[in-house]
């Protein structure tokens, strides 16, 4: 019988709920000091309570790579969030430790975006939400994008309508130059865990990110007027 992935996800976070009741036993077992494939092994054990320390430890992660992707849509980032970590509850059996824990779990993420895409129109999609937490994420990634020889990147991230234009531009690029370059400079994972999210070889992405790169200069610069 198949379970719809709303149940699923009621479901999941029931789960983690229950297994929260042991989070003070953890912590004295020094559950919390074990690296990610430490815990993934516990689980792989059938200590599934250790799900929660890498929930706990991934789940900001996680949601600041959905809202990137889904055009910083909160409700669409959460929703894919959650699918997220069920997806990968039920496929941490299979994990193979040849990668990151957090590669792994980064390329799930990305899977899970990509399907919430397919399965909704966001062709011309409006950016939602406050600038704020990109300011304090990707701030100097922003900046460097922004032509102009001579510039205080101070005075460019105060000034929000500079900052808006900027990321308003990244979102008009089309999604895998949008997810390379998020994955690059907004989220700063590296060249090669960022193929491997992608699923592509790392001689393709350098040059996807450097048009990427080109093409948000070149709007940003046009938009502005610079």
């Amino acid at each position: 019988m198949i379970i719809p992935i709303v149940d699923i996800g009621k479901i999941f976070l029931e789960h983690l709920c229950t297994v929260t009741v042991y989070m003070g036993a953890m912590m004295r077992k020094g559950y919390d000091d074990l690296t990610d494939y430490e815990l993934v092994k516990l689980f792989q054990e059938g200590d599934h309570s250790a799900f929660t320390v890498l929930h706990r430890r991934y789940h900001g992660k996680i949601y600041a790579q959905c809202h990137h992707m889904l055009y910083r849509n909160v409700q669409d980032a959460e929703d894919c969030t959650q699918q997220t970590f069920v997806k990968a509850y039920k496929a941490l059996h299979k994990f193979k430790f040849q990668a990151k824990f957090s590669t792994w779990i980064q390329k799930v993420a990305f899977n899970a975006c990509i399907n919430y895409l397919n399965t909704k129109n966001y062709r011309n999609k409006k950016i939602t939400g406050s600038v704020d937490k990109e300011i304090q994420d990707s701030s100097q990634a922003i900046v460097d994008m922004i032509p102009g020889k001579e510039k205080d990147a101070r005075d460019i991230i105060d000034n929000r309508v500079m900052y808006e234009v900027a990321l308003r531009c990244i979102a008009k690029l089309p999604h895998k130059k949008r997810w390379a370059l998020m994955l690059i400079d907004i989220e700063n994972v590296s060249y090669k865990e960022a193929a491997e999210i992608m699923g592509i070889k790392m001689a393709s992405l350098k040059p996807l990110i450097h048009r990427a790169r080109c093409e948000v200069k070149h709007c940003v610069k046009e938009q502005l007027g610079l």
